[in-house]
């Protein structure tokens, strides 16, 4: 769940502290921003998409279906993060600080994000 990895992340944010981990801090919290805004889209996307393709009563079951397909189409070409992290050997050192707040989590598992 988004929420979870989310509140997992604050957590492991929330637990830092010191002058050292200032830089982390800041990095962490820009992170948490960005995935909070875009989670608020996302939940705007699909309010929207529910209240004017499924709701609209004009609309028969096909044309909902087609423009149901057209809309998981156009989520599919806008992925969360425009890379894949865990391939992208650039992101290595940013992973070693994840790894522990995803593989402590019972729920969500790295072939999971």
């Amino acid at each position: 769940d988004a929420y979870q990895a989310l509140e997992l992340l604050e957590q492991y944010y929330n637990r830092l502290d010191g002058q050292q981990d200032k830089q982390l801090k800041i990095a962490i919290d820009r992170v948490i921003k960005v995935f909070k805004s875009r989670l608020f889209q996302a939940l705007i996307d699909i309010q929207e998409f529910y209240e004017s393709i499924l709701l609209d009563e004009n609309s028969d079951p096909t044309a909902k279906a087609a423009a149901t397909l057209q809309f998981a189409d156009e989520c599919e070409k806008q992925p969360l993060l425009k890379r894949d992290l865990r391939n992208d050997p650039t992101t290595n050192n940013e992973l070693a600080v994840l790894a522990p707040i995803v593989t402590d989590n019972p729920i969500i598992r790295p072939s999971n994000i």
